[in-house]
This record gives C-alpha cells, sequence and structure tokens, in this order.
C-alpha cells in the first residue's frame, strides 16, 4: 500500500461497509441491512453503502483506500470478496455461505482465505429459508448426487441478529486492536 501513497493509519473512526453486487451471489436485501446497521451501530461507528457496480472502472488506489479505512466488510462471497486483502490489520471480513447441498452451509471457496492471518474472515452460515424470498430461483438451482445446490444463487438474510452479532465481535476486536 505504500506504493500507492497510502499510509496505514489506526486513528479513524471505525467503518462498516456493506458491499452490494448485482448478478449471482448477491446479498437481495444488502439495502435493509445498510439502514439496520446505520439504526444499531451509528453511535459506534460509520456506516457505509458501496455499490460494486462501478467497481472494474473505478482506479485501483480508491478501492484500496476504501478498504484501507474499514473496519468490518459485509460482502458477498466470490470475486469481489478478495477486496479483503486491503482490508487493515485487525479488521474483520463477513461474508455468507452458500448451500452446497441440502444439508450443508458451505464457504464458495473453503480455505480461500485462510493464509490472511491479519484479518477475521467470518463466514455466516445460511439455511433454506436465506434463498426462500430471492428472485434467481429456479433458474440459479443446479442438481447433483449431493442434492440440491444453491452455490450460484443469490441469497435473503431473514434472521438479521447472527450478522449483527458478527458486527458486534468485529467491532470489538477492531476497539481491542487499536484503542490500546
Amino acid at each position: 500500500m505504500t506504493n500507492l501513497g497510502i499510509m496505514s493509519s489506526s486513528s479513524f473512526r471505525p467503518t462498516i461497509l456493506v458491499v452490494h453486487k448485482d448478478g449471482r451471489r448477491r446479498i437481495e436485501n444488502d439495502r435493509e441491512i445498510f439502514e439496520e446497521l446505520r439504526q444499531r451501530f451509528k453511535a459506534e461507528a460509520a456506516i457505509e453503502y458501496y455499490d460494486a457496480r462501478h467497481f472494474s472502472y473505478e482506479q485501483l488506489k480508491p478501492k484500496v483506500l476504501r478498504m484501507a479505512r474499514t473496519s468490518v466488510l459485509i460482502t458477498p462471497a466470490g470475486g469481489l470478496a478478495q477486496q479483503l486483502l486491503f482490508l487493515p490489520a485487525g479488521a474483520t471480513a463477513i461474508m455468507p455461505d452458500v448451500l452446497h447441498n441440502d444439508l450443508q452451509s458451505l464457504p464458495l471457496d473453503p480455505g480461500e482465505y485462510a493464509h490472511v492471518e491479519y484479518v477475521n474472515v467470518l463466514r455466516l452460515p445460511v439455511t433454506h429459508k436465506s434463498y426462500a424470498r430471492t428472485t434467481d430461483r429456479p433458474q440459479c438451482e443446479s442438481t447433483g448426487t449431493e442434492g440440491l445446490a444453491l452455490r450460484d444463487c443469490n441469497v435473503w438474510l431473514e434472521d438479521l441478529e447472527p450478522l449483527f452479532d458478527m458486527v458486534e465481535q468485529g467491532l470489538h476486536a477492531w476497539r481491542i486492536d487499536h484503542e490500546a
């Protein structure tokens, strides 16, 4: 990051960033999640919403700057989640799992971020209920020997409490690392 003229700083207010994307594997109620986060955590952190439709056209430096000031990142799984590599030490990235078969909620890319030791990567489990209100079914479904796979489907997070618990955990970890 220093090659881009970006210096790491722990003196900023914690920031929660919700990433919106179009296409498959998106969080369909991300705007609702953003609004709920603003109500719940506005005293503790800045809450931002980033529309990633412009991501591929944006220069590298603004992308890295956005991540460098993010304390808690909420992002869909997949290629867009690779932004977490630019998060500062002590930050938390939260991404929903995908339903690989009828029984298991698993990461889209198991072990993908195991080498990233400076960021807390949290996986948010999903259930069949997480897909009940999405707009992309049944086109996104695939069936195989292990049952119905929804790995390329969007999710709709009905129960936001587990997500909020993870956000609180991320903010707590940030405070421990940066306010000491």
